[in-house]
């Protein structure tokens, strides 16, 4: 089975990029924390699934002290998005939504 974790800077395009792996056949899951992440492969492999990923986001950091461990215990391919600066002011202001680390100053927050 391949096993994925994606992630990166909010507004990197990890929902862009889930869509394109949903797309590739990965089952994919957001957020969820990583010792729960073999009882899912376990899941998937019984129901046949080959391919599964999980997006992990800055907003649920606090889920993921046991992160270092389960990445070892389970050699996930991870994918980290990342992108200018600008590019990521850019897709905040069209979106007009609130950057997740902070309300404050926004180019400061990426």
């Amino acid at each position: 089975m391949r096993f994925l974790v994606l992630t990166g800077l909010s507004g990197a395009g990890k929902t862009t990029a889930r869509g394109f792996l949903e797309d590739l056949g990965y089952f994919m899951v957001d957020n969820l924390p990583p010792r729960l992440w073999p009882p899912l492969l376990q899941e998937a492999a019984a129901r046949g699934l080959a391919r599964v990923g999980v997006v992990v986001d800055a907003r649920a950091l606090a889920f993921f002290q046991d992160l270092e461990e389960v990445l070892e215990a389970l050699r996930p391919t991870v994918v980290y998005l990342e992108a200018r600066p600008e590019v990521l002011l850019r897709r905040y202001n069209l979106t007009r939504r609130v950057h997740p680390l902070g309300a404050g100053n926004l180019m400061r927050e990426i």
